[in-house]
């Protein structure tokens, strides 16, 4: 629904959209690549046990659909993107991508985050010791300045992105997969047996929906959107439906163009979550309804605080209000 209803969005979409198919796509040729990438998975969780037991379909869905380790072994190291690339996708939608051949290439990295801004991320390439950056769309959302992760950073128009948001590790780790990318499965493995007795998990399937135009998780968002209620003197907000939420998630919105976020202190940077919220077509369509003619200016200012498409939302939205005046 994104591809089809939003204008402008860059190529790079398109890539993550494959990877998302890719990482669907179980055909016979697939079974065997799924197979040794559950093996791994259910291994780094603690066995068949932490899965409610081999019988549980739901919980190997979950895996599948929410697994980094499992994500990552599947479409990179045992060749399931070069196999939906090469075998599975349309000439059309190939075309549409960015760089996909050199995003199914792309090896393992070890990064520190040096400092976040409401459009950029800039990060230390361990591997080089060079700084890099890249666009800010809540990639880093589960991370503070100064940690450490593991990623593949990938080329798209203009620079390099992380092709989903990286995992969080130890220093120790991410220096050893810049220093050995291959063995980067190993080096995650054991820091988590090492960490087991001390209840510091690694990996976590909490977090990672693998999304299409955010890294910022979905429960993230909501809480950003329901700690600026409370912030505002609001109380807590209570959310029983959809229609609540919906209400919650404008009301982010409608206090990012009046430009009360930077009074408030919140535990995260809340512009991903607001370029998010701004992407989500419900919410959107119920924000575009209260629009003002004085609103105009408000979302030509807030467009550059919002990486990625959601800029290019808000500047829709001017547009609108422009030609309906």
């Amino acid at each position: 629904m994104q591809l089809s209803g939003l204008a402008s969005l860059p190529r790079w979409a398109t890539s993550r959209w494959i990877l998302a198919q890719a990482a669907q796509c179980l055909d016979q040729r697939s079974q065997a690549r799924v197979a040794k990438a559950m093996e791994i998975a259910v291994e780094a969780h603690g066995g068949e046990a932490a899965l409610m037991g081999t019988e549980d379909l739901e919980a190997r869905a979950n895996v599948v659909d929410h697994d980094w380790l499992f994500r990552q072994r599947f479409l990179y190291e045992l060749g399931g993107l070069q196999h939906f690339v090469g075998r599975v996708a349309s000439r059309d939608l190939l075309a549409e991508a960015d760089r996909i051949h050199d995003w199914a290439r792309a090896p393992m990295g070890g990064f520190r985050l040096i400092h976040e801004s409401p459009g950029t991320l800039i990060w230390s390439d361990l591997a080089t010791g060079e700084e890099v950056e890249t666009v800010n769309i809540g990639t880093a959302s589960l991370m503070e300045v100064d940690e450490w992760a593991i990623g593949r950073l990938v080329p798209v128009q203009g620079g390099v992105m992380f092709e989903s948001a990286p995992l969080v590790v130890p220093a120790h780790v991410a220096r050893q997969v810049a220093d050995d990318p291959p063995e980067w499965v190993g080096a995650v493995c054991t820091a988590l047996r090492e960490t087991a007795s001390e209840d510091e998990e690694i990996i976590t399937d909490a977090g990672y929906d693998f999304r299409l135009l955010t890294d910022v998780p979905r429960v993230l968002q909501q809480l950003v959107a329901l700690a600026l209620t409370d912030e505002s003197g609001g109380g807590p907000a209570s959310v029983e439906t959809v229609a609540d939420l919906t209400r919650i998630e404008v009301g982010l919105l409608r206090a990012a163009l009046d430009g009360r976020l930077a009074g408030l202190e919140l535990p995260w940077c809340p512009w991903p979550s607001v370029a998010a919220t701004m992407l989500d077509r419900r919410v959107g369509l119920s924000l575009r309804q209260g629009l003002r003619d004085d609103d105009r200016p408000k979302l030509e200012a807030l467009a550059p605080l919002l990486a990625g498409p959601a800029g290019e939302v808000c500047l829709a939205l001017a547009e609108d209000l422009a030609s309906a005046a």
